[in-house]
């Protein structure tokens, strides 16, 4: 359970968030990496959604298909016909997100990033249709997305991917009526995350992949990591818990 929002998962108190799946561990955004971050202890894996030419929703991360498959071309001038027979490594395919979500459910949640806009309802839907939304958080870099996530419904868990997190910028993901915010993780004080805390909004900073600066996230009270290194921070994690 997490502070502020409660998810129908059990879950540590400070969430371990695969960032796109375990990367260090197997190919970025496929089945296999996201079960991956699973099996060495992610409470909560991260993936990038996007919309094929033809509207099919994909997990990819790059606007281009070069440098995480065999393919070419960018992923939404590119039907899903053609994506799929592409190699994303170790001979596992780019995933539909409703493939993902079969997966995750009853065993880990998940944090969405769209990063295309327009796909908001449909994604929103997908997680409804799989009965995820107490156990899904989506993010994006785009005010518009998160915007319209909350606008469709206020149930869903939604926040902003942001790289500064002085208080005004934490004012301003507050006028919005977020739930969390995502900073680069250099840029965290504890006062900041204090000063997000007084206001219900949780912080999970990203990507923190070195061990001491997972402490020290600890230490400013963040509510979770995103990390490409889930098993070392579900160790970090579960020793601070223990304290």
């Amino acid at each position: 359970m997490t502070k502020g929002i409660t998810l129908e998962l059990d879950t540590r108190e400070k969430l371990v968030i695969g960032h796109r799946g375990a990367p260090n561990d197997a190919p970025e955004n496929t089945l296999k990496g996201y079960a991956a971050a699973w099996e060495l202890g992610a409470d909560m894996v991260e993936l990038d959604v996007q919309e094929t030419k033809d509207g099919a929703l994909v997990c990819i991360h790059d606007y281009d298909l070069s440098r995480t498959t065999t393919g070419e071309g960018n992923v939404a001038e590119t039907e899903l016909v053609d994506i799929r027979p592409l190699d994303a490594g170790e001979g596992e395919k780019v995933p539909l997100l409703s493939e993902v979500l079969d997966m995750a459910k009853g065993n880990f949640a998940l944090d969405i990033e769209l990063k295309s806009d327009g796909i908001e309802k449909r994604a929103l839907d997908l997680v409804k249709e799989y009965d995820m939304l107490g156990s899904v958080v989506f993010s994006s870099f785009s005010e518009n997305s998160v915007l319209s996530l909350k606008e469709m419904n206020n149930r869903a868990t939604v926040g902003l991917i942001v790289k500064r997190a002085e208080d005004d910028a934490l004012d301003h993901i507050l006028e919005l009526g977020l739930d969390f915010v995502a900073p680069l993780f250099y840029q965290l004080s504890e006062e900041s995350v204090s000063y997000a805390h007084e206001s219900n909004l949780l912080v999970y900073p990203w990507t923190v992949n070195d061990e001491d600066y997972m402490r020290q996230m600890l230490d400013y009270d963040v509510d979770g990591i995103i990390t490409d290194m889930p098993g070392v921070c579900a160790q970090i994690v579960d020793e601070y818990l223990e304290q």
